[in-house]
């Protein structure tokens, strides 16, 4: 697959975290898929994250988040008056064993893997 350009939008409040979105959300799912069939046909221990669109998580809940308010936080957010999405240019993927421990959200790299005719 050839390096695409996700264009990522304004922050968002959810449940557990600020993240912000990407789209299109085509060659994203393309990627995993494809990321997927190789994986599972190798034989690797490996499962695809539950996520399949595209994004950037800012921040996630941990003590204390039962007490922000996230309708103020949302609002704070829409005030903002300068433009807060962009273009990324994914030209590789960074491969990483994930855990929870029940407060951090921890990784190890496992192989950075260049697109279609990019350098590693």
């Amino acid at each position: 697959m050839r390096p695409v350009t996700l264009t990522f939008d304004r922050p968002a409040v959810g449940n557990v975290g600020v993240e912000i979105s990407g789209w299109p959300g085509r060659p994203f799912t393309e990627i995993v898929d494809a990321l997927t069939q190789v994986m599972v046909s190798t034989g690797a221990a490996f499962k695809a994250a539950p996520s399949r669109y595209p994004h950037m998580s800012l921040a996630y809940a941990s003590d204390g988040a039962e007490d922000v308010d996230a309708v103020t936080l949302r609002a704070a957010l829409a005030a903002i008056e300068q433009p807060l999405s962009g273009p990324v240019l994914v030209d590789r993927l960074h491969l990483v064993e994930q855990w929870h421990d029940g407060a951090h959200i921890m990784w190890n790299p496992i192989a950075r893997v260049p697109l279609a005719g990019v350098e590693a």
